[in-house]
């Protein structure tokens, strides 16, 4: 059910897509391109480096008193780099970004631009991710396994999250199962231009 902010867009619901045998002329002809680590049996899992983002500095203590009225003090708290509800951000900051809700079982609604959706009709996984490729899952195509995410819901706990693999999928095929008992999320994001092959990142807690 994932758009593309330009041209045709990716609508159908991976759940409700059409059966019969992929097509594989211009769709494929017209892919969008491989991300640059991705995982396949027998090969060794990416090694993340990028560094967790810094903890914010406490704040000050409080100045004393002044003798002189109306002085206001210069100290301040770091201000959030984000909100802490209903939000995804990649902990190498290339994904940073508001998390909506996709409901429609017929998967005909498009995916709002601009944000990631919960896709809440998929059942395997407690949390599936939608976002648009081109769009705002364009940067997990240079994410791969060990790569880590934040995901703050909307009761503002946080849920972390690594990928332990990514893998490509015909939509005709229905629900990705996941790799693992062990997946707690899935992101999926187009691979092609007319959203019939996805790119599917499956997630364990961390």
């Amino acid at each position: 059910m994932l758009g593309l902010l330009a041209g045709a867009l990716c609508t159908t619901s991976v759940a409700t897509a059409s059966a019969g045998a992929p097509h594989r002329g211009a769709a494929v002809a017209r892919a969008i391109g491989e991300p640059d680590r991705i995982v396949r049996p027998g090969t060794a899992p990416h090694v993340y480096h990028a560094p967790p983002p810094p903890s914010p500095k406490p704040a000050p203590a409080p100045a004393k008193p002044q003798a002189t009225v109306g002085v206001l003090s210069t100290a301040a708290t770091s201000a959030r780099q984000h909100p802490v509800y209903n939000w995804l951000r990649a902990e190498d900051g290339s994904i940073s970004v508001a998390v909506g809700i996709y409901s429609d079982p017929t998967g005909n609604a498009p995916v709002p631009e601009g944000e990631a959706v919960l896709d809440t009709v998929m059942r395997d996984v407690p949390w599936y991710f939608d976002g648009h490729n081109p769009g705002v899952f364009t940067p997990l195509l240079n994410e791969g396994v060990g790569s880590y995410f934040d995901y703050w819901d909307g009761a503002g706990r946080q849920h972390r999250f690594k990928i332990v693999a990514v893998r490509s999928w015909y939509r005709m095929n229905g629900e990705p199962p996941p790799v693992t008992p062990l997946v707690v999320a899935q992101f999926q994001t187009c691979k092609t231009l007319d959203g019939s092959y996805d790119w599917i990142y499956d997630l364990v807690a961390a």
